[in-house]
């Protein structure tokens, strides 16, 4: 094979830009937004957090919005929702209030979708040291995380589990606070701000398989505030700069075995931290506090592609606390007041600039490698006469243009900052292809 390049043929599929990427959800909060949930049964996203007002309406700690409107959920929460969870087909909301719909509850409730209802005692009452930090179901189970030390009156240090009708401990918890929760390889995952769980040490993350408490690795230096799972490796995100021993600012991946970084992760600041993250049409989104992600300007929310991170437009103007998904988009809340140059009060809707249809276009074309760093090398199956390529940014804007005849060519990087772009190759007969490149 000529200059013995790899080449791999695919089929190319055609995309199309839509104009706006960030867009408010009506007038949003008038105060920070900590949790978000989206529904996907009844079609609807809930938030919760420190908000009195959401839209025009009272709405308190928390409300819900049916993709044209905000409204109340009954008299809301006597305090901020932290965290949110659909278990058994029920919303329930974690937090630090001592009643829900004027009924007594022990920072945590569930809504049946018309009234609130207690989970048995709950976490006790009164103070941040019972409050309800994530709430994950496992095993038919709600397991709940945070700072209390007890769950309907019996002892649960920082974590507790509900079976629809009693709470219970989760072993002999840990030592701290747990703050993030989510499955993975069929176990649950506890991190926060915590050095042992189930009385063996493990530094900010832990993980439970229905019996007993084992470490992840060697863990982390310092807090870790949120979990997911993208492309079957766990990601863990926070205030560390070290995972495993070895550097990792603010984001690892766990594969089950060991601990990695993430690129470069987040550029270093006074209050550098990733608060949420969510995966969402392909990739990993982050949220939290920070200027950059590997190294490209973004702030405060990041996309990673599993290969290199990029901005998402001009991202928002303070802090992302708070991120979920379904089909139909990525949401974002905390305490912004823009999101992509748009007003967007507390929380907004990533629409995403480029979808790619399932459109095939006539031809084949190699692309090798991709991603890429400086160069890569672009193979047609004919002969193409006077063509020229466009590379369209993640915004849809053409920020570089160039024209060939032949049956390949070299794309030089230039001054082009790592991100994800689309290449658009157009002849004089029209256009031969569409397609998606990542510069590293």
């Amino acid at each position: 094979m000529k200059k013995n390049y790899l080449l791999v043929f695919f089929t190319i599929y055609s995309f199309c830009a839509v104009s706006q990427v960030w867009s408010p959800l009506g007038n949003g909060m008038n105060s920070s937004v900590y949790c978000l949930q989206k529904d996907t049964t009844n079609n609807l996203l809930y938030a919760g957090g420190y908000l009195t007002t959401a839209g025009f309406v009272s709405a308190s700690y928390i409300a819900k919005w049916n993709g044209t409107a905000w409204s109340a959920m009954g008299t809301g929460l006597s305090n901020p929702a932290y965290s949110l969870a659909i278990y058994n087909g029920s919303l329930y909301a974690g937090g630090n209030f001592t009643t829900a719909g004027g009924t007594a509850a022990g920072n945590i409730a569930k809504w049946n979708g018309t009234a609130w209802l207690a989970v048995g005692t709950g976490t006790g009452m009164g103070g941040v040291s019972f409050t309800v930090y994530r709430l994950a179901a496992y095993n038919n189970e709600l397991y709940a995380g945070g700072s209390f030390t007890s769950a309907d009156g019996t002892a649960a240090a920082h974590i507790a589990k509900w079976n629809g009708t009693a709470w219970s401990a989760v072993g002999a918890g840990t030592n701290g606070d747990v703050s993030a929760l989510t499955v993975y390889n069929g176990e649950l995952y506890a991190a926060g701000n915590f050095t042992t769980a189930g009385g063996i040490t493990a530094n900010h993350a832990a993980k439970w398989n229905g019996t007993a408490w084992t470490a992840v690795g060697t863990g982390t230096n310092s807090l870790i505030s949120a979990l997911a799972v993208y492309n079957n490796e766990l990601y863990a995100g926070g205030a560390f700069v070290t995972a495993g021993g070895s550097t990792a600012n603010y984001i690892a991946k766990w594969n089950g075995t060991n601990w990695m970084p993430v690129g470069t992760g987040m550029g270093a600041g006074t209050y550098t931290s990733i608060s949420a993250l969510a995966v969402y049409n392909g990739s990993l989104y982050a949220g939290g506090y920070f200027a950059s992600a590997g190294g490209t300007a973004a702030s405060n929310i990041a996309g990673w592609n599993g290969t290199s991170w990029s901005a998402m437009g001009t991202g928002t103007d303070a802090l992302v606390g708070a991120l979920t998904s379904s089909a139909s988009g990525l949401y974002a809340g905390g305490q912004f007041t823009m999101a992509g140059g748009n007003a967007a009060n507390n929380v907004a809707k990533w629409n995403p600039p480029a979808g790619i249809e399932e459109s095939s276009i006539s031809g084949k074309i190699t692309i090798y490698p991709n991603p890429f760093s400086n160069q890569t090398f672009i193979a047609f199956d004919k002969e193409i006469k006077n063509a020229s390529l466009k590379i369209i940014d993640a915004l849809g804007k053409e920020v570089k243009s160039m024209s060939f005849s032949g049956t390949s060519m070299v794309l030089e990087k230039g001054e082009l900052p790592a991100g994800v772009y689309f290449i658009k190759i157009v002849s004089e007969k029209g256009l031969i292809a569409d397609k998606k490149i990542i510069i590293q």
